[in-house]
């Protein structure tokens, strides 16, 4: 994001609450950085890294989330692929949501466990998934554990995961339940908790993982889970024990955002707005090219991550170029293979910081920038729907 001119107005950004540029939080970071006493971690935490200041922060975690113990990591990938690529063993299974996020399928490639995939959301496709595991052989000499993971909020779609079906499908074959709530954590749930508090599946759900480089707007990550878990994976996950530990100002930042995300109930009211906002705008300024089946708008209306789907490569970039001769937004096109082929779209992130006249603006500017396309052939609804939009 650029300040002033093109790209100075953040559509694009994962700071959900605007904690990254708020004063109070910086002035809040600096007066506990200054109280620490170290900036840096200094080794791995099995060596000089850890620090009495981490296991309380920790503690802290583990309460406001309802869990028996957490794990800090230095950033968000981490958390993800240490707990996949070391708790499931030889002859266990995972089970994920075709959409599940790559760190998820990091930490797989480095598992002794087998995996498979489910249809999106599909609470059919994941029982009938978790059937065909059951009546598998297992290897001789092993005992099989299943895991069912998924994302609350999906970081492309912008949609939910049904969590109470979910849990009731995984309760019904014994199966293990991880959320990763990256994308939710400060946006859902009371006091910015999350989905799985949300929906009060905190006991049925065997691990967390929150990230901090989000709605907390600064960095780090952390397992939320059992004792025991936190224990195994202390000792176990080679990308915990081989790194250096998270440094004292992050773990500042991250106790300092807590204190902001749990009492930011008018951040969040005020987000809520605003994707009702956009999503109304959308629906009505936007029809005819939604009726032509040349652009689909994708997300939970809860969801602050909101997307265009405007199939083609080309086309997703043509409309961007155009976008940014009308409006001052930052947004960018997604392409395969982030996304499936056939999928591309203008992702649109909004923020507690954006206001009503910049979503209107934002809107209105989309709606020029696809007359513009349309005009050179790139984006074409039907001319009836042309001439609709220039009503």
């Amino acid at each position: 994001v650029r300040p002033g001119g093109a790209g100075s107005l953040d559509f694009c950004s994962n700071d959900y609450l605007g904690l990254a540029r708020s004063a109070p939080f910086r002035a809040a970071v600096a007066r506990a950085t200054a109280a620490l006493p170290s900036i840096g971690s200094t080794g791995s935490r099995l060596l000089s890294g850890n620090h009495e200041y981490t296991e309380r922060l920790e503690r802290r975690i583990a309460g406001i989330h309802d869990a028996g113990a957490a794990l800090l990591f230095a950033n968000g990938f981490s958390p993800n692929c240490a707990l996949f690529s070391a708790v499931p063993q030889r002859g266990d299974v995972v089970v994920m949501d075709e959409l599940a996020h790559a760190s998820i399928r990091e930490g797989l490639r480095l598992s002794r466990a087998t995996s498979r995939t489910f249809k999106h959301n599909d609470m059919g496709s994941l029982d009938e998934t978790l059937r065909a595991v059951r009546a598998e052989q297992r290897p001789p000499g092993t005992n099989r554990n299943v895991f069912v993971v998924t994302e609350s909020l999906f970081s492309m779609d912008g949609d939910l995961a049904p969590l109470e079906p979910l849990c009731d499908v995984c309760d019904e074959h014994g199966a293990l339940v991880v959320v990763d709530e990256a994308h939710a954590t400060g946006v859902f749930g009371r006091g910015g908790r999350g989905c799985v508090e949300a929906a009060g599946l905190s006991g049925r759900v065997f691990a967390r993982t929150y990230t901090y480089g989000k709605a907390f707007g600064c960095g780090g990550a952390a397992v939320v889970c059992s004792a025991p878990v936190r224990q195994y994976l202390l000792n176990y996950a080679r990308n915990f024990i081989y790194s250096t530990g998270p440094p004292l100002s992050m773990l500042a930042a991250v106790d300092a955002a807590y204190d902001f995300v749990l009492r930011a109930d008018g951040e969040r009211a005020h987000l809520g707005a605003l994707i009702g906002r956009f999503c109304s705008r959308v629906d009505a300024e936007l029809a005819p090219w939604v009726e032509a089946g040349e652009v689909a708008r994708l997300g939970a209306a809860t969801s602050p991550i909101q997307s265009l789907v405007v199939p083609g490569a080309h086309r997703v970039v043509a409309l961007c170029e155009q976008l940014s001769l009308h409006s001052a937004a930052a947004v960018f096109p997604i392409r395969a293979p982030t996304v499936p082929a056939g999928t591309e779209r203008v992702r649109v992130i909004l923020h507690a910081h954006n206001t009503a006249e910049q979503v209107d603006g934002l809107v209105g500017a989309i709606r020029q920038a696809l007359l513009a396309v349309a005009a050179k052939g790139q984006v074409a609804p039907s001319k009836a729907a042309v001439g609709k939009a220039r009503l």
